[in-house]
Formats: structure tokens, C-alpha cells, sequence
């Protein structure tokens, strides 16, 4: 519930940008979920983002620092309590299994 609540908040801080790279930051990245728990109780959680904004920073904690520097410490402290490992993945294509 708190990695939900703090990726709403950041969806939020999106939305009220005026700054253009921000928006097409928000218009790549998808938050998805996984529909069943671990035997631990962990949800798994993955951010795809396509196409990314090469030159920026994905860090949700800088971005809601942008958005309203005053309300960034409970999010973080929601998000270090929330977070049991960050793993990076590089995706590439292999097939597309419909066409060329």
C-alpha cells in the first residue's frame, strides 16, 4: 500500500509539471503489479519505460523533490520501509512473434 500510495503521489507530481521533459518522462513510464504475492507477502512491482528521455533522471524521489520539496520525507520514508530490493534489468527485443 505505501509503493502504491508513493507511485499516486508521483503520477501527481507528473500531472502538475509545466516542465516539457517531465511530460514525456510521464508519457514512456508505466507502473505495473504483480496480481499475486510472493510466499513472503512481496509484491513484485516494474517500471517499463519506453521510450525513455535519455537525458534524464527517473529517480521518483528527485522528481517529487521538484514537484513539492516540503512533502518529499514521508514519501521517501514510505518508500524505504515499502522497498525490499531494486533490481535494474536492460530489456532488448528478440522477436516479434506477429511480424517481421
Amino acid at each position: 500500500a505505501a509503493f502504491d500510495a508513493a507511485m499516486t503521489r508521483l503520477k501527481q507530481a507528473f500531472t502538475t509539471s509545466t516542465d516539457k521533459t517531465r511530460k514525456q518522462q510521464a508519457a514512456g513510464w508505466r507502473v505495473l503489479k504483480s496480481s499475486e504475492e510472493a510466499t513472503d507477502g512481496a509484491i513484485t512491482y516494474l517500471w517499463l519505460i519506453d521510450p525513455v528521455v535519455k537525458t534524464s533522471s527517473y529517480d521518483p524521489i528527485a522528481i517529487l523533490k521538484e514537484a513539492s520539496p516540503a512533502d518529499v520525507q514521508p514519501v521517501y520514508d514510505q518508500l524505504q520501509s515499502a522497498i525490499v530490493s531494486i533490481t535494474r534489468v536492460g530489456l532488448k527485443e528478440l522477436l516479434k512473434m506477429g511480424g517481421s
